[in-house]
């Protein structure tokens, strides 16, 4: 997206086929549900903000803090855990992409992945969690192409995972925090 090019985000009703604007920060990307299925976090030019299906939760030109989930600007693909606790987000780390947890009730962020010292930093990408919020599942290209990898929740036991699958389908990441993957039970 362009600079001056505004995006914000709609609630579209199936079954009626309604559409309702909801109050976002312009520049609104990558929405994620809670587990409550009512309110939505999205990334946005100050950081990470929230509202919800019903458009109650705004915002305030004056006042970047008013829904705020974190203002750190580097924040990008939220992603909401299923027991509602954490928070992933692809974190800008200047000349790559790491994975951040935040902690929802305390606010301590956490960074779970981190390129290995003086090597070519790698990038950490479109984190998903697990069903039960144990594992999560990201991409890195740590080893020179793009694959899947799975770590715990906190970020301990990192390791590749599906590289049959990655072998036969070569992999491409754009950095448009593209949601590659899901996990479903």
């Amino acid at each position: 997206m362009r600079p001056d090019e505004e995006a914000y985000l709609v609630a579209v009703t199936l079954s009626d086929g309604s559409i309702r604007d909801l109050p976002t920060w312009p520049h609104s990307k990558t929405p994620a549900w809670y587990p409550d299925s009512e309110h939505i976090v999205y990334a946005d030019e100050k950081g990470l903000h929230q509202t919800d299906r019903t458009g109650t939760l705004g915002y305030d030109d004056h006042l970047p803090y008013i829904n705020a989930v974190t203002r750190d600007t580097n924040d990008e693909d939220p992603e909401i855990s299923p027991d509602g606790r954490y928070l992933l987000t692809m974190y800008r780390q200047h000349d790559h992409w790491e994975i951040h947890r935040v902690d929802l009730q305390t606010g301590v962020r956490q960074r779970l992945t981190q390129s290995k010292p003086l090597a070519t930093p790698a990038n950490n990408v479109a984190p998903t969690w697990s069903p039960d919020s144990s594992q999560i599942l990201f991409l890195s290209d740590r080893d020179g192409a793009w694959s899947f990898y799975v770590m715990n929740a906190a970020g301990s036991d990192q390791h590749p995972i599906l590289q049959t699958v990655t072998a036969e389908i070569p992999l491409r990441y754009e950095f448009a925090d593209e949601q590659v993957v899901d996990w479903v039970n």
